[in-house]
């Protein structure tokens, strides 16, 4: 079991300098997983379990695969 926990941003560069609707995406193994949206905020905070699936990943066996996370 992986369990990926989203805690904050600080911060968020926009590309016009504006509030944002934030959220964030996380992807492993093809399975990906997406927090819920902050709205107006370029610090949000989610506190959120990002994954916590069975997805093969044993605690004695490296991670096989590349965890990706994405800010918006």
């Amino acid at each position: 079991m992986l369990r990926v926990f989203v805690i904050r941003a600080d911060t968020i560069q926009t590309p016009d300098q504006d509030i944002t609707d934030a959220y964030c995406a996380v992807t492993f193994q093809g399975v990906k997983k997406k927090t819920k949206v902050i709205k107006n905020n370029l610090n949000p905070v989610w506190n959120e379990v990002g994954m916590s699936e069975n997805i093969g990943v044993s605690k004695e066996i490296p991670v096989p695969g590349i965890l990706l996370s994405q800010l918006y």
